[in-house]
């Protein structure tokens, strides 16, 4: 996202899928955009090893009074305030209500926990709202930084010896989120929803229809601040959608058609690929405070959409991947960065990272990778496990007899 201070990384957009279907993700800004002469940009890029495709962009602004907040749920937008649970407790009976009553601490949750969650108090009836309110802390149940659900898996993956991009999405989303039961009337519980963190602190409501009592049942490594319910204001949110004025993929050029509008075609971003996309905006109702919604309609994979190539601005021919070393995304980077490169016919790769010295900094080992797109991940340490120093660094990419190298900037760890 542009902000006042710069480009800043704001928060992973869609949701993987297993089938490949599209589905709306309205994601909520946790940066408020740099707005110049009325418009303001935003840029979407595949920084991990999945695959997106995207059929939709909007940017979506709500002015509501300070008190109140403005959530996404389902179809519709929800004004309203937050109250916390009146109890939460784990399956083996603790209670850590203050830990999720949004006062600074959190719950951090493994796979296999449970939470027994009670809305209300005992005898206050039905005294709850329509929807359970999540405030979270990211996918790997730590604070912001640390990669998304995915990243997990496809290190296991990678260890194992499979190509990154041959993980099984089902079991990826089988293996992350939170399980979200109420009672089903007959002494037992049902499913009817799933929760799946974002990368950075994000909040969200889901529908709870008639119940007050609930479990969580954590897939995954997740934190939670908050768990609470909704209770809606006597006014209506009134959302206001922005032209999109323009969006530039960083291999195929304009696809302000594709990504305009649902009834078109699909954009897909390999690995390294962006999106940049500026909107039209007007000013904030005086008095009231912003919240932005940038809403997107597509999905991301381990593995390629069928048709998954970009395209040129005729909308008719695909532009493939170029082949061999892609580059390092992100770079500059404080974290972790991937290394990414697409293969003609499998070979043996290895990886080499060496500072301005010339001194050998950090090394993969040589194993075959299939024909294809892949990533081979860095987390910023040295081969003896220290983080390294910030600086300019320099790898080498082998595959069989082909050679690349480029730069990479380390910033300070955050």
């Amino acid at each position: 996202m542009n902000t006042v201070a710069g480009w800043k990384e704001d928060n992973t957009v869609l949701a993987r899928s297993a089938t490949r279907t599209l589905a709306l993700d309205a994601c909520r800004l946790r940066y408020p955009p740099y707005v110049n002469d009325g418009r303001l940009l935003v840029r979407l890029r595949e920084n991990e090893q999945e695959y997106t495709s995207l059929d939709e962009a909007r940017m979506v602004a709500v002015d509501h009074a300070p008190n109140l907040r403005v959530y996404r749920v389902a179809d519709r937008w929800v004004l309203g305030t937050r109250v916390p649970a009146y109890r939460v407790t784990t399956a083996a009976g603790r209670d850590v209500t203050s830990l999720v009553s949004g006062q600074g601490g959190y719950y951090q949750g493994f796979p296999g926990d449970t939470l027994i969650v009670e809305m209300t108090a005992p005898g206050r009836g039905a005294a709850y709202s329509s929807q359970v309110s999540l405030d979270d802390s990211g996918g790997a149940g730590s604070l912001e930084g640390d990669p998304k659900e995915t990243e997990m898996a496809v290190e296991a993956a990678q260890s194992s010896g499979a190509p990154a991009v041959g993980a099984n999405d089902a079991e990826i989303l089988a293996a992350s989120g939170i399980r979200i039961e109420a009672p089903d009337g007959a002494g037992g519980w049902r499913e009817f929803a799933r929760y799946y963190p974002r990368r950075y602190r994000s909040e969200a409501a889901v529908d709870s229809l008639t119940s007050g009592q609930f479990q969580f049942i954590f897939s995954g490594r997740h934190r939670l601040r908050f768990i609470g319910r909704v209770v809606p204001a006597d006014s209506a949110a009134t959302p206001r959608e922005f032209q999109l004025l323009a969006a530039r993929h960083s291999r195929s050029g304009n696809v302000l058609e594709a990504v305009r509008t649902s009834a078109g075609s699909t954009t897909a971003l390999i690995p390294g690929d962006t999106l940049t996309m500026e909107f039209a905006t007007v000013a904030p109702v005086v008095g009231k405070v912003r919240d932005w919604f940038l809403l997107l309609r597509g999905a991301y994979s381990s593995t390629p959409f069928a048709g998954g190539s970009p395209h040129s601005e005729d909308g008719q021919s695909p532009i493939p991947a170029p082949l061999g070393l892609l580059g390092a995304h992100p770079n500059p980077v404080s974290g972790r960065t991937a290394i990414t490169f697409n293969l003609s016919a499998p070979a043996p790769v290895r990886v080499e990272l060496f500072d301005v010295q010339g001194r050998l900094v950090w090394v993969t080992s040589e194993r075959v990778y299939s024909a294809g797109i892949h990533a081979i991940e860095w987390d910023g340490r040295s081969a003896q496990g220290g983080r390294v120093r910030p600086g300019l660094y320099l790898y080498r990419w082998a595959a069989g007899e082909n050679h690349a190298t480029g730069r990479l900037m380390v910033l300070d760890h955050d």
